[in-house]
């Protein structure tokens, strides 16, 4: 609720490069809930031999009640973290090698839509061990 009880019509949008085009990010709201992806979070766990164990990739995305104030909280979770893009009722994860698309009209129990794999990036050092040079 907005001043004396009234409910607030406008939601800040992303600034964007492109004027109605919007942008992947982290953050994403709608007014009554934020999207948030936690980011890669690395840790780093000592092994024997002075080695170390390689980066761990962890993090979630959350949805979180935030208006009004008072009544702040977790509404839920997803498994998936990324560049998000929100469309109405649909949550779009762009992760590590796969696209996500979530129905998130029940906060509480996020649905999974659909996923789409794809290769994230060529590595030529792969390439050159293999043998094959083009």
């Amino acid at each position: 609720m907005g001043v004396e009880g009234k409910i607030l019509e406008r939601v800040s949008e992303t600034t964007v490069q492109v004027l109605g085009i919007d942008e992947p990010d982290i953050v994403k709201t709608d007014g009554k809930k934020i999207y948030f992806s936690q980011s890669f979070s690395f840790w780093i766990e000592p092994i024997f031999r002075g080695g170390f164990m390689p980066p761990q990739k962890t993090g979630e995305t959350k949805i979180i009640k935030d208006f009004p104030a008072e009544d702040l909280k977790i509404d839920g979770k997803i498994k998936e973290r990324g560049n998000l893009l929100l469309i109405k009722d649909v949550l779009i994860i762009f992760s590590d090698n796969k696209i996500l698309a979530y129905d998130v009209s029940n906060p509480q129990s996020p649905k999974e839509k659909w996923e789409v794999k794809y290769v994230k990036k060529f590595n030529l050092y792969h390439l050159f061990l293999s043998g094959k040079h083009y």
